[in-house]
């Protein structure tokens, strides 16, 4: 569903990602880790679409994100990290505009109930708690009922909602392409894991075999990102 190859990006001189490729199946939860700076942000921008990179090539379901973004505004849905909304918007109304930019899309009293938000339609969203947050961005990112979902510092939730809902919209055949710092929520839901370094790939592949791979005897996550990175794993 999702195709990098030999993307670099460039901030002036300096690449931000160097020379990446990775596949992402149709029902396939993958997640990219690194430390900030590694060029996460950067690399999902290019798969969005939202800019373009200096050389490769990137196709999401078959198509140039970049280059058809009306396309893309139909298979794709983006949760994006620190969203402002309107003051005096609510939940309800909001989700209930953009839902009206969807005719085939899923009902937006269906997403709020399933993320547990139902009884938050007429608080604003930039009162929600930080978990809450993330589950209504989610929710914005699957009002068109896309078949690519894209989410950038994702964190998990402690009642393990967004968990439950991301596996299900696996299940039902979405693909899910994520960033994340939090390693241990990755290595729970992540089906792979991108390790970046220095904005070039220095791991891909399950975390139990990148563990078994890089970890030094360690039986985490954190302990393989350690030895890949240099860094200990970072919580935000």
């Amino acid at each position: 569903m999702i195709v990098v190859e030999d993307v670099t990006i460039r901030y002036g001189a300096v690449p931000a990602v160097d020379g990446v490729s990775l596949t992402v199946e149709r029902g396939e939860i993958v997640g990219i880790i690194g430390p900030v700076g590694s060029g996460k942000t950067a690399l999902l921008e290019c798969v969005e679409g939202t800019r373009s990179p200096d050389s490769g090539r990137v196709r999401v379901g078959g198509v140039d994100p970049h280059a058809d973004r009306t396309h893309m505004s139909v298979i794709a849905g983006v949760a994006p990290a620190g969203v402002k909304y309107p003051g005096r918007a609510s939940v309800g109304d909001i989700s209930k505009l953009f839902a009206g930019f969807y005719p085939g899309g899923i009902d937006h009293l269906e997403l709020l109930e399933r993320f547990g938000l139902a009884d938050r339609l007429r608080r604003s969203p930039n009162r929600l708690t930080p978990p809450e947050k993330q589950r209504f961005a989610l929710v914005m990112a699957l009002l068109g009922d896309p078949q690519v979902v894209f989410a950038d510092d994702l964190h998990l939730d402690e009642d393990g909602i967004i968990a439950e809902q991301l596996r299900r919209c696996a299940r039902e055949g979405r693909t899910i392409l994520l960033a994340s710092h939090h390693l241990a929520e990755a290595e729970a839901l992540c089906d792979r894991v991108g390790v970046l370094v220095d904005g070039g790939l220095a791991a891909l592949d399950t975390p139990w075999t990148i563990i078994r791979d890089h970890a030094g005897g360690g039986t985490t996550l954190a302990d393989a990102y350690l030895a890949l990175t240099g860094e200990p794993a970072h919580v935000h």
